[in-house]
């Protein structure tokens, strides 16, 4: 059983001036972002395909899944969700961070509020909205 103490490793990134944060364990890899094949009839918040070393990998616009402004994604989080790959567009990456569990509080009431797993607040005060990445990905193919 974990210690009430115990820390996670989060793959913090931004998203229209917004952190995020994501468990370091969905992450696969991170790349300069593509302009992705785009599929007619798809979900709001997918932005297209790309293809990754043979496998075709569907994108998520995460400024229009977080429903956020629209803008330039400069990359994207390549994650493992249920054995397959999505990619994650996001304005760019800012570090790995370790946060405890002590640090994630709830999230008030919000619109992200079904994939987000609460806010963790830092010794700066800093606030990561900490996203599930398998509930965002069902709300995008919810949307559908």
């Amino acid at each position: 059983m974990s210690s009430p103490n115990a820390s996670l490793q989060y793959l913090r990134f931004v998203v229209d001036g917004s952190e995020y944060g994501i468990d370091i364990l969905d992450v696969r890899e991170i790349r300069r972002n593509e302009p992705p094949t785009q599929v007619a009839g798809a979900a709001d918040g997918v932005a297209g395909i790309i293809d990754l070393r043979g496998e075709i990998v569907p994108i998520i616009d995460l400024r229009t899944a977080l429903r956020r402004n629209p803008g330039t994604s400069e990359v994207c989080i390549i994650v493992n969700v249920d054995g397959r790959s999505i990619g994650l567009a996001a304005d760019r990456v800012c570090e790995v961070v370790r946060i405890g569990r002590s640090e994630v509080r709830g999230l008030p009431l919000a619109h992200e509020a079904s994939f987000v797993r609460g806010v963790a607040v830092d010794r700066d005060e800093r606030l990561t909205l900490l996203l599930d990445v398998h509930a965002l990905l069902a709300e995008v193919a919810r949307a559908a």
